[in-house]
């Protein structure tokens, strides 16, 4: 089933590569608030900031707000662990009770897990806590989060399973739903048309959103496919991997979703936080406190600084501060990505065929429905198991394109 969606995703790139030349190119920087995209010297790079506040009343206390993803090049969180000028630091990690003082500091280095590990090699990189658990023992840093008992009550709150499944067939990743997804079913392949839809949804000729930055990353996957057969294939995968994360951290940061769709996770977790802020800003000591936590919480993080009177310094919106997290090589522009095609043209054949064999199902299945010589019953066992065999393809294909 894996095999079968790898394969169909190539399909789905060139579908994706089309569109994305037949609108104007996007602008150099594709940028939220707190992460952004860009591209410098045939790089797609993705850079998360850091941003001082302080109250209008006493410049001498800033707070800095640290935007990180949760992995990256061993340089990014060497910058992040970057303690000039800090006397607190409030960082994010869910342990376990015994791990934890009454200060609310670690006990003992914290190492990340065989699966975060695995999963960071896979796209080339290192998972945060590799790098930061160790600076947080050893400078003494805060834990300013949940408790993983509380973690996990929080985490079964969120939509998983068949619930998952359903919602992703009828809703999609897009905002094309109702009848053009419906009219989908009708079609040969039906699962690749609407994993066609949901992605293509983002691209510039079908939206007016031309700068997303979904549509900047899937136009330029064909230019980071051919930069990696060009010069070495063995990291197709680990570049590949790197992109569905750009994509993917976008996404969820996204300032057009909703404060109030937060994950319960994150707010609580921000909740959390903030009463270890408040703490400390009742300490006299205290004049200057970092807080390191994940880019999808900033936002709500800094509407809760805000109610508590602090606002961006002065020299904030001159003098941005960005942090490079990774890169993804890319082809020139306006290089040819024949060669691309070419070292794929395998695989290319494969779907091909497969397709072929996606079609005749579908001709298989609309006979046998329509055959009046058979009798009712059949036909809606026939029509509910190709339901079933398309819907199947049709979550593998979205589940397995972005991991």
């Amino acid at each position: 089933k894996k095999c079968y969606s790898m394969l169909y995703i190539y399909i789905v790139f060139i579908k994706i590569e089309w569109i994305g030349s037949l609108a104007p190119p996007p602008p150099p920087i594709i940028r939220e608030p707190w992460i952004r995209l860009r591209e410098s010297r045939n790089e797609m790079i993705l850079e998360t900031r850091r941003r001082k506040y302080q109250f209008q009343n006493n410049e001498g206390f800033t707070v800095e707000l640290v935007s990180v993803v949760h992995v990256g090049e061993a340089k990014y969180f060497e910058a992040v662990a970057d303690k000039a000028g800090f006397n607190v630091t409030l960082y994010e990690s869910i342990v376990d009770d015994d791990l934890i003082t009454q200060d609310g500091t670690l006990t003992q280095a914290v190492r990340a897990t065989e699966t975060a590990r695995l999963e960071a090699f896979q796209c080339g990189l290192i998972p945060q806590s590799q790098v930061l658990g160790s600076v947080a023992y050893d400078q003494g840093w805060i834990i300013a989060d949940a408790r993983r008992s509380q973690a996990v009550t929080l985490q079964s709150l969120s939509t998983s399973g068949w619930f998952e499944a359903i919602k992703l067939v009828f809703k999609g990743r897009s905002s094309q739903a109702g009848l053009a997804r419906l009219a989908c079913a009708f079609a040969p392949a039906p699962e690749l048309s609407l994993a066609v839809m949901d992605w293509s949804g983002t691209m510039p000729i079908l939206t007016s959103t031309a700068t997303h930055p979904r549509a900047v990353i899937d136009s330029t996957a064909l230019r980071a496919v051919a930069a990696a057969l060009i010069n070495d294939g063995d990291e197709l995968r680990s570049r590949l991997g790197r992109l569905s994360l750009m994509r993917s951290l976008m996404g969820a940061v996204s300032r057009d979703l909703d404060l109030r769709d937060e994950a319960p996770l994150v707010l609580q977790r921000n909740k959390i936080l903030m009463a270890y802020l408040d703490h400390q800003l009742a300490q006299p000591s205290t004049h200057h406190i970092r807080i390191i936590y994940g880019a999808m919480h900033m936002r709500d993080l800094e509407k809760r600084l805000r109610d508590r009177g602090l606002a961006p310094a002065p020299q904030e919106d001159k003098d941005e501060a960005w942090l490079q997290a990774f890169a993804v090589p890319l082809v020139p522009p306006l290089l040819s990505v024949t060669e691309a095609f070419t070292t794929l043209a395998p695989f290319f054949t494969l779907v091909l065929g497969l397709l072929a064999f996606d079609a005749a199902d579908y001709v298989y299945s609309a006979l046998t429905f329509v055959e009046p010589e058979l009798h009712l019953e059949p036909k809606f066992i026939d029509l509910g198991l190709y339901v079933l065999r398309h819907g199947a393809l049709y979550y593998a294909v979205t589940k397995f394109l972005v991991a």
